[in-house]
């Protein structure tokens, strides 16, 4: 079964050119960053307040994922005797993400699977970058669809908890438009924030969702922002 964070990966990464969607460029390290927090706190290796929005982490406690634990013991040791609020957690683990390149093992894992394939790609005929396009899109396809058959089916139904969670971190990376056509992405985009307002998983799941969110926008609203000032000074 594949992690929250690899499906968001999935879908972000072109099936054709292994490229990284433009829209998520900026913002798929916090992206991440709530995909694993999502993943940990739903596997109970994190605890969420929802009254102040607080994150406790256990001491003691691994998680059986080695990945996921990698950033679990990063947060245990940067946040040792604390509980840090869930925006600051996100930015704080969007940024170690960004800076180690946490995300190329999510990558490497894929492609183990026999799910992604490493290319070289080169740059202004001079340099070369490592892009990873699709082996297996049935992979892809299945996920999007349930996505797509959760958001647009008129039918009460019950929403897997990780395609919940996977959905709100496709919105808060503003690339959920990409799995809907034009004329659907007005009615998905009404259920899209329905379902996290009304999460089918209850209340603490809904608020943790929708905080996850606010600080994934928010941190990659500050990079962008970062991002300009630097390139106009």
């Amino acid at each position: 079964m594949l992690t929250l964070a690899e499906k968001l990966l999935l879908i972000a990464l072109d099936d054709q050119t292994g490229k990284m969607n433009m829209n998520a460029s900026q913002s798929i390290h916090y992206g991440l960053a709530g995909a694993v927090l999502m993943e940990l706190t739903m596997q109970r290796y994190l605890d969420y307040n929802e009254k102040d929005k607080t994150i406790h982490i256990p001491q003691n406690i691994e998680c059986n994922d080695e990945l996921l634990n990698d950033s679990l013991l990063y947060l245990r040791d940067k946040y040792y005797g604390k509980t840090p609020k869930l925006q600051r957690v996100v930015q704080t683990l969007g940024f170690h993400i960004n800076w180690h390149k946490k995300h190329i093992p999510f990558v490497e894992r894929l492609i183990e699977k026999g799910i992604l394939t490493k290319d070289e790609q080169k740059v202004l005929f001079l340099f070369t970058k490592n892009v990873y396009p699709s082996t297996q899109s049935g992979r892809e396809d299945s996920i999007r669809e349930k996505i797509r058959k959760a958001v647009l089916s008129n039918e009460d139904q019950e929403v897997e908890e990780q395609i919940f969670s996977l959905i709100g971190l496709l919105k808060a990376c503003q690339i959920d438009k990409q799995l809907f056509s034009k004329d659907e992405y007005k009615q998905a985009k009404e259920k899209i924030n329905m379902l996290m307002k009304k999460s089918p998983h209850g209340k603490a799941v809904s608020d943790t969702m929708q905080t996850m969110q606010a600080a994934v926008m928010a941190a990659t609203t500050a990079a962008v922002v970062t991002a300009s000032s630097s390139a106009s000074s």
